[in-house]
């Protein structure tokens, strides 16, 4: 996101990551799952429409498909969810996007891959209470 009050450019970084691969062996295409996400969370916080525009739902998807990513990982013992999004929130909140909001999204994302629930809902924990 830009300069308070104008909408965020697209993401133009690294590529999201297109799969992810869970314990056991099943792929995630997480680019449906990631717009999924974001349609339900836009749909939850209707208001981001008008202050983000496409752009922002762009990179709701975006930061959804690193999420669920970082998720799988996690699950397969090769990755640190909650320390992905302690940085996730810190990046957000530094920009003025509310840090409540990105811990609902994890929650919404724990409805929509429920083969990784236990881990989404602990870093939606974490986006709320970080470690001090």
């Amino acid at each position: 996101m830009s300069r308070a009050g104008s909408p965020p450019r697209a993401p133009s970084g690294g590529a999201a990551p297109e799969f992810a691969e869970l314990p056991g062996g099943r792929r995630l295409e997480l680019a449906p799952l990631a717009r999924e996400i974001a349609r339900r969370h836009r749909a939850e916080f209707p208001d981001e429409e008008e202050r983000y525009g496409d752009a922002g739902l762009e990179w709701c998807v975006y930061d959804n498909q690193w999420i669920l990513a970082w998720a799988a990982a996690d699950a397969a013992g090769f990755e640190d969810l909650g320390r992905q999004i302690e940085w996730l929130a810190g990046v957000l909140g530094a920009r003025g996007y509310p840090v409540e909001r990105l811990a609902r999204n994890l929650e919404t994302a724990a409805d929509v891959v429920p083969a990784l629930r236990e881990v989404l809902e602990s870093g939606a924990e974490m986006a709320l209470h970080p470690p001090r």
